[in-house]
């Protein structure tokens, strides 16, 4: 809580202290690697907000999953003649021509949402990300599942002094992917509680469709009344795999037939299923703050405003941190 308070409060001095107010000279152009995503979608909007309340031009377009659509998308908006470019790449690992095209026009490039390596960063000097730390977002996960599992013995439901889950995941490349999982895990050790991984590599694209899909064929293989935690890398996700358990008739509000579920997003339909006790609690991906942060600094960036209010590390990362969301305070979240 304090490092996120902190965060606010360098951005409010930013905006003082640089002049950000109004941005009508500005023109931010963006392409995002899809809008079938909710996250994405929220962070979207998100950004147009901002854009709006500062009077920048926006610009965003869809890459529709196409890393040959991202690349005509990128070319389109520098021949408009864009300020400085927004860019959530279809593929993390494959930004050089981004950075290139970016280059070339003496362009400014931020990259969100999708994490490049540290190094395509380094290559050119006005270019950034800004994201958040997945380990930070697999701890807490891992302890609002311990903090549940502490108040509620009876989840081992085998009483075998171990902890059977599943871990449902979005993208296996995603840089989300791996931390949050390894650290939601470390996190229920730390806590003492002994684990038993039912499944392995089980992904999803993040899509709620193939959530339900890829969840129907695990049951087919794992009796649903042996898993008795899930940590589910999105509430997509998770809403996808409270789909497949409420037709098996779990977590329709028996007790005797709950399965612990934690995700992470923060979004409407998430709280509204901690509020049908549907999950026991989410980690919260800030898509307000990062979309109206992604603005602010391209702002910055395009007016070549100071820049060291953001509190970029030595990998030219700008990073917004995560926060728990439980049953409790829930309601603190709900718009």
């Amino acid at each position: 809580m304090k490092i996120y308070k902190k965060f606010l409060t360098t951005l409010v001095i930013f905006l003082i202290c640089s002049g950000i107010s109004y941005a009508d000279d500005v023109k931010i152009g963006v392409s995002l690697e899809t809008f079938n995503i909710d996250f994405v979608v929220r962070y979207k909007d998100a950004m147009t907000r901002e854009a709006a309340r500062l009077g920048a031009k926006f610009v965003v377009t869809d890459a529709e999953n196409s890393q040959r659509k991202e690349k005509g998308r990128v070319d389109e908006l520098i021949s408009s003649n864009v300020d400085v470019l927004l860019v959530s790449p279809s593929d993390r690992f494959k930004v050089d021509d981004l950075i290139k095209k970016a280059k070339s026009a003496n362009i400014p490039i931020v990259f969100i949402i999708r994490q490049p390596l540290p190094e395509a960063i380094a290559k050119y000097d006005k270019a950034w990300y800004i994201g958040t730390n997945s380990s930070e977002s697999g701890r807490m996960q891992g302890e609002i599942m311990a903090d549940y599992l502490k108040a509620h013995p009876e989840a081992d439901k085998n009483h075998d002094g171990k902890i059977q889950y599943v871990i449902i995941q979005g993208q296996e490349v995603h840089q989300d992917t791996k931390p949050r999982a390894e650290f939601a895990v470390k996190a229920l050790k730390d806590a003492g509680f002994e684990l038993d991984e039912l499944a392995h590599d089980v992904y999803t694209n993040w899509q709620r469709d193939n959530v339900i899909q890829v969840t129907n064929e695990l049951l087919k293989n794992i009796d649903v009344e042996k898993i008795e935690a899930v940590f589910a890398h999105s509430e997509e996700i998770g809403l996808g795999v409270i789909h497949v358990l409420k037709s098996k008739g779990y977590n329709t509000g028996d007790k005797n037939k709950f399965i612990p579920i934690v995700c992470v997003d923060g979004s409407k339909e998430g709280l509204q299923a901690m509020a049908n006790n549907e999950i026991i609690g989410t980690v919260l991906h800030d898509a307000e703050t990062l979309g109206s942060t992604a603005v602010k600094f391209a702002v910055a960036v395009s007016e070549k405003k100071q820049l060291k209010y953001f509190n970029i590390d030595d990998r030219k990362f700008i990073t917004v941190p995560y926060k728990k969301i439980t049953p409790e305070h829930y309601q603190e979240y709900v718009k």
